[in-house]
């Protein structure tokens, strides 16, 4: 296990800032579990450090399913 894993939140209410974007994924947790229905499609963007793999893994296991990204290349 590496330093980023150990570091990395687990649970919405781990991950420290981005609160609108936390509040908008609680929202659709409770309406996709509400409904028994998959997390809305949704691609997250920007530098890097601020949160996206760790929010789009919490997502995943927060609905149970697998997780699985890929990252876009950065051609000139």
């Amino acid at each position: 296990m590496n330093t980023t894993d150990i570091i990395r939140p687990k649970t919405l209410n781990d991950f420290i800032g981005q609160r609108d974007i936390v509040t908008e994924a609680k929202i659709a947790l409770h309406s996709a579990r509400s409904r028994n229905d998959a997390f809305p499609h949704t691609i997250f963007s920007g530098a890097p450090g601020l949160g996206k793999t760790s929010l789009a893994e919490i997502i995943a296991a927060e609905m149970n399913v697998p997780f699985f990204f890929s990252t876009r290349s950065q051609h000139p």
